[in-house]
């Protein structure tokens, strides 16, 4: 459970009682990052030459890195893990690779009916596979696997709607702390944070925090982006023991209109 903290907090010098900080998209060449993020996210496409970029970064800055797969590389997952593990060799990135992510969000996916009609049946197919897919890169890896959503729950009791069954093979779990316009912390992440802390599985979380706007032509929702109590409560809730680490989504802007933590200094003070 605690193998990617150890290395974060190694990473950052950091005391017991401090959490590490990470964030989404901080781009390849780590441009204008500050010091105190110590991990990010690559994806595992990308080539030797990005990732010669990205080891680059990690020898100048210390930076760590979970490398992303998804539900677009659905054929051959191991070949695709091995192709990915050769070109993270030969770029030297291997070493700063902390752990592995296998798509995030599988059940909030499958609640728009991107496979088909939701069903328990369908819920268990997609965790059957994607905890196949865990397997075969920590197998691949020997890394620690992390799966990102807003929640999870093994039981069927709490209806359809309620069961997002946490992957096998899953080390970390990193926890989505949004909150809709108009919502509050309390009603919209507490009873979900505070029922995955409870859980004795041996699975850490990290915090996802808000750090972001949606354009509201995309996702009126989340438009408004976080308030300062918001960013109050999640630090709050980094002193969990179970809590490893924070992780800011995300970090620059992106084309499509979402503006990141970068662009949005206050906020980022909110939540640090």
């Amino acid at each position: 459970m605690m193998a990617m903290m150890m290395v974060l907090m190694v990473a950052m010098g950091a005391s017991a009682q401090t959490k590490p900080y990470g964030a989404f998209d901080v781009g390849v060449e780590c441009t204008n990052v500050p010091e105190w993020i110590v991990f990010s996210g690559i994806e595992s496409f990308r080539s030797i030459a990005d990732m010669t970029k990205a080891r680059q970064c990690s020898e100048r800055t210390g930076m760590k890195w979970v490398l992303k797969f998804g539900f677009d590389q659905l054929d051959g997952t191991e070949n695709l893990a091995r192709e990915a593990r050769t070109r993270a060799m030969a770029s030297g990135l291997l070493p700063y690779i902390i752990a592995v992510q296998f798509n995030e969000e599988w059940y909030g996916q499958a609640q728009t009916g991107k496979w088909g009609p939701v069903t328990f049946d369908l819920i268990d197919a997609i965790h059957a596979y994607g905890s196949e897919q865990h397997r075969i890169l920590q197998s691949v890896f020997g890394l620690p696997i992390v799966y990102v959503d807003a929640f999870y729950n093994n039981n069927k009791a709490y209806g359809l709607g309620f069961y997002r069954p946490l992957p096998a093979h899953t080390t970390t779990f990193g926890m989505e702390t949004y909150v809709p316009n108009g919502g509050r912390w309390d009603t919209h992440v507490k009873p979900f944070l505070d029922y995955v802390l409870a859980q004795n599985d041996g699975v850490s979380v990290a915090l996802i925090a808000q750090t972001f706007k949606h354009p509201k032509e995309w996702n009126d929702a989340l438009s408004n982006g976080p308030s300062e109590s918001d960013g109050q409560k999640f630090k709050a809730a980094l002193l969990h023991p179970k809590v490893i680490a924070a992780w800011l989504f995300t970090w620059r802007d992106r084309i499509n209109g979402i503006k990141g933590a970068q662009s949005m200094p206050m906020v980022v003070g909110w939540f640090r």
